[in-house]
């Protein structure tokens, strides 16, 4: 258990959490290179035997050649009955195949089977060089066009924001890991949709809720 401060002047004071807890932990699962061994494995032990009611992360789709078994909705659908799946690790796995490229019409599809099996994810995380990625390798899942060295627009193939504000994604995990836990300025920013805007924005500040919109011509970096 991570105890309250002593003071106001301690060097990592504790963000407020909801009375009467004297703590709380924020899980995030990662469904990277699970096959369905070792999905069943850590299900049995963590939910069944251990008994934690610990919401997962799952893909979409999976075209990892180098993972061919690798667990996700389309090709796995009975996880959606036997977990809540709170994470959505991006549209799917693309990395490592020789012949499929993500475009938004994949995320249109991922859109609808995460409807039919009544899965509603509330957080994003970036996965890899994914190019639909909204914070890291580019970022350019969150952009809807692109411009050239010659000032040209182009629509972006890649932007899906959109669909992830309507699937009731709040909240994008930045993803770096620290080395305390507890102190204000250890939280990773939260990135949230700016459902006035449809535009991604990023706190100025670490703590979750935080959020400014861009001005008009400001680059969105992450930080």
């Amino acid at each position: 258990m991570l105890n309250p401060p002593k003071s106001q002047t301690d060097a990592s004071p504790l963000l407020d959490y909801p009375r009467p807890y004297r703590a709380w932990l924020a899980i995030a699962s990662d469904p990277d290179n699970t096959v369905e061994k070792d999905w069943r494995e850590l299900h049995e032990f963590i939910r069944e035997e251990l008994g934690l009611p610990v919401g997962s992360g799952l893909f979409a789709v999976s075209y990892n050649e180098h993972l061919p078994g690798q667990v996700n909705l389309r090709d796995h659908p009975y996880i959606a009955k036997l977990q809540v799946h709170d994470t959505l690790h991006t549209w799917g796995d693309f990395l490592f195949s020789r012949s499929k490229r993500f475009s938004r019409q994949d995320a249109i599809d991922a859109v609808t089977s995460l409807q039919n099996h009544r899965v509603r994810p509330r957080v994003w995380i970036d996965h890899s060089n994914f190019s639909g990625n909204l914070l890291h390798h580019k970022g350019r899942g969150g952009v809807p066009a692109v411009t050239d060295l010659s000032g040209h627009q182009y629509p972006n193939f890649d932007y899906t924001l959109d669909l992830i504000e309507k699937i009731g994604i709040r909240y994008i995990w930045d993803g770096r890991v620290e080395t305390e836990w507890g102190g204000g300025e250890l939280v990773p920013p939260i990135a949230r949709i700016s459902r006035r805007q449809k535009t991604l924005c990023l706190p100025q500040i670490r703590h979750v809720g935080g959020c400014r919109h861009r001005r008009r011509g400001e680059r969105v970096v992450a930080r």
